[in-house]
């Protein structure tokens, strides 16, 4: 048997039991949080295109949504959350990546592109690590095969002597 499903919030994180009502015929009302009074997941009716550019323009309510709101498998998230923190490990030990929040700061703009930048670069090290291995295993499962095929070649024929 399937456990109920737990949503969460994307404005304050905590628990919600539905992200919408179902009326009849199609309507749909969003369900408000019990704690912030807020919708709890407004995202549910947007485009997926909008979800991943406010993804990646680090918005936490996105990153809720996909998180938790989702039927996206554990595996998919769980990826994605690597993926950010490879992201935010290598974006810290860039040189020079002190804290300033002034608004008007452009070098601070300069570093949220290169939160970017090695968010793309941990996306490609995982693409390139995925293919390895999937070429990897191609190639051992080719020489198995090949293994086992002249095995049976080899049993064959001396069991025609």
């Amino acid at each position: 048997m399937e456990e109920p499903r737990v949503h969460r919030c994307i404005e304050c994180s905590s628990r919600a039991g539905a992200l919408y009502r179902d009326y009849s015929r199609g309507v749909l009302k969003l369900a408000i949080c019990k704690s912030c009074q807020k919708p709890v997941d407004k995202y549910i009716e947007y485009d997926p295109v909008i979800i991943l550019i406010n993804a990646i323009l680090c918005k936490a309510e996105a990153y809720r949504h996909i998180l938790f709101n989702t039927k996206i498998n554990i595996h998919g998230k769980l990826c994605v959350f690597c993926l950010l923190c490879e992201a935010y490990i290598r974006w810290l030990q860039l040189q020079g990546s002190t804290k300033n929040t002034d608004p008007e700061d452009i070098i601070r703009y300069a570093k949220e592109w290169d939160f970017y930048r090695m968010f793309g670069i941990a996306c490609l090290v995982a693409l390139n690590t995925s293919l390895t291995v999937s070429l990897l295993s191609i190639c051992s499962g080719l020489i198995l095969e090949s293994g086992v095929v002249s095995f049976c070649e080899r049993m064959k024929w001396r069991s025609e002597e």
